[in-house]
């Protein structure tokens, strides 16, 4: 029989994932230019290019550690999925970790299988799109014996 899937969930973020982009772009041009005030300024006016470049420094760590993420309960578990512009994208059914993801680009195919408990061996696929202004996530839930 043919696999039967469930949608857990299809959605867009495009908030979190314009800071996930502009953050360490910012952050990245307050480092360059503090460190560039830094060269060029003398004395106490250097102090302008240390808060600078240690701005740029925070903001770009900052941006590097915002994550888009989504939850979803099913069948007495918790799938998860998340991004990051450092790690990528990563699938969790409680607190497992699977990231098989075989795609490369903005789209990404990650599965994972319940181990354990009601829906044992179901197939859990997150699929993702991500582009410069958002990020779509669809979770499945896949059954081959119809449910």
């Amino acid at each position: 029989m043919a696999p039967q899937a469930v949608v857990l969930l299809d959605a867009t973020e495009r908030k979190a994932r314009i800071l996930q982009q502009l953050a360490p772009l910012f952050g990245g041009a307050l480092l360059t230019v503090g460190l560039a005030l830094l060269v060029i300024m003398t004395g106490a006016n250097r102090l302008l290019g240390a808060l600078s470049a240690l701005a740029g420094v925070a903001l770009f760590v900052w941006g590097g550690r915002l994550l888009v993420r989504w939850e979803v309960p099913y069948k007495g578990h918790l799938i998860r999925f998340q991004n990051s512009v450092v790690f990528g994208e990563r699938l969790y059914i409680d607190d497992d970790r699977f990231d098989d993801d075989a795609d490369e680009g903005a789209e990404k195919v990650l599965r994972g299988t319940i181990a354990a408990g009601d829906g044992l061996g179901e197939r859990i696929v997150a699929s993702s799109a991500a582009g410069i202004l958002s990020l779509r996530c669809r979770i499945q839930a896949e059954s081959s014996d119809g449910g």
